[in-house]
């Protein structure tokens, strides 16, 4: 069930690229009823992820199963930040990481209302 006070953004992008085909399409699908306007793009790789923010003018948010520091020096990362977009880690490496950053990391198990509430105090930020 999507926040109440969440309004949705017409012509938003989000991004999720990660590894595991499941855990992919439940996040993705846990997005798009987040923000109920927006597109969500979903990818296993980097790389394709590329490609797929090629022409998006803006991200909202991304979804990245990396560490943050290594994902740091990334044309991904980059690609990200030239469109504004805020980024969440998740996975074993950001898990790992997390006592050492000061970024979001969706810690697992997550259920829609645990992302619900990260992508909530992401966009206050």
């Amino acid at each position: 069930m999507r926040p109440e006070n969440h309004t949705a953004r017409s012509g938003a992008h989000y991004l999720v690229v990660v590894g595991d085909c499941v855990v992919l399409q439940d996040l993705s699908d846990t997005v798009a009823e987040f923000d109920t306007g927006a597109t969500v793009i979903a990818v296993n790789r980097a790389s394709d992820a590329l490609l797929a923010i090629a022409k998006v003018p803006e991200i909202v948010v991304a979804f990245i199963e990396a560490a943050p520091d290594d994902f740091a020096c990334t044309r991904l990362c980059a690609a990200i930040h030239a469109r504004r977009g805020r980024m969440i880690f998740l996975g074993d490496e950001a898990e790992e990481a997390c006592a050492s950053v000061r970024t979001p990391i969706l810690h697992r198990p997550f259920s829609s209302e645990i992302v619900f509430r990260r992508l909530g105090l992401v966009l206050r930020g």
